[in-house]
């Protein structure tokens, strides 16, 4: 296959071959049942790395264009449908309400915000207890998300504290404990429940294990989770040689001064293209350490407490 690719678009490099791949099968030059390059196949060919081509071809999997099946490869599995499909007339609603939502100048974030309020507000989840965390860096958030996830039976939302919902629309917020400004329980949108976080065990291991005298890397999007990264290395590893970047600036040169690199979990959907595809090409040769921050083993049991309770509540009817 043959993609031109543009380094300096705004563009990241992954979504230009979404968007090339996409353009082909819809002209009919990628049928259905094409069998596409294996990612390193493709990536070999384009001179990327591997990491940018998984993440296309995960992103092309989920719009339905292709199929990944294990020991056969990688397929085109899109047919095309009529014009005045439901799903292409859902889409060009969407675009439209999208163009007018931009001549407003509201950005990405406010829009996603506003779709978010109103699916909740027409759709009805009677299973599930809908959850708010906030009160920490987005790295935090992501890690509190996931194990609130793990829970079972709950829709969790992820807020900065100044964009907490305050219309009733979720029944528990999770915030971290200690914060500045965080919103009385009245105003939190149902009840609010501090927790305390700390680093998760399996993390604490790896920093320990570093030997005495040993450079390490943090890297993270914000500098409150650095804070959080720096903390754990004077508390488990002082004798290591601990420096730190942000995400935004990291290189391939830099990854590869260090003799151990640490990342949060789930760094690949919380950084830029550009910093992903330098870990995924340092992680190719090198180990890449998860660093997780997360709640803590006591205010996990008050959370599951109090999601256990919502649950029995809206089974019966109370909420």
């Amino acid at each position: 296959m043959f993609f031109a690719i543009d380094p300096q678009s705004d563009t990241a490099i992954y979504q230009q071959i979404v968007n090339a791949v996409c353009a082909d099968i819809r002209a009919g030059r990628l049928p259905y049942g094409t069998q596409l390059p294996t990612v390193r196949a493709l990536a070999d060919e384009l001179g990327l790395a591997r990491g940018t081509i998984k993440r296309a071809y995960d992103e092309l999997g989920k719009l339905g264009m292709i199929e990944m099946t294990q020991g056969k490869g990688t397929f085109v599995c899109f047919r095309e449908t009529q014009a005045d499909s439901r799903k292409e007339r859902a889409m060009q609603a969407i675009d439209t309400l999208i163009g007018t939502l931009e001549s407003l100048s509201f950005s990405s974030a406010e829009m996603s915000i506003f779709f978010d309020l109103k699916l909740r507000q027409r759709t009805s989840r009677d299973c599930d207890v809908r959850v708010a965390v906030a009160g920490g860096p987005t790295e935090l958030l992501s890690a509190m998300a996931d194990q609130l996830y793990e829970l079972g039976g709950v829709t969790v939302y992820q807020y900065e504290e100044s964009a907490l919902p305050a219309d009733g629309s979720v029944d528990l917020t999770v915030v971290r404990a200690g914060r500045r400004g965080v919103p009385q329980r009245e105003e939190s949108g149902g009840a609010l429940l501090p927790v305390a976080t700390g680093t998760e065990p399996q993390t604490v291991a790896r920093i320990a294990r570093l030997a005495p005298g040993s450079t390490a890397l943090a890297v993270a999007q914000s500098e409150e989770y650095l804070d959080l990264m720096r903390k754990s290395f004077r508390d488990f590893a002082p004798e290591v040689c601990l420096r730190w970047m942000f995400a935004n600036a990291i290189s391939l040169a830099a990854l590869l001064e260090a003799e151990a690199v640490f990342v949060p979990v789930g760094f690949e959907r919380l950084f830029p293209q550009a910093a992903v595809e330098a870990l995924s090409a340092y992680s190719a040769a090198h180990a890449l350490h998860e660093y997780t921050e997360q709640i803590d083993g006591g205010s996990m049991l008050s959370v599951r407490e109090a999601v256990s309770r919502l649950q029995a509540q809206r089974r019966r009817g109370i909420i």
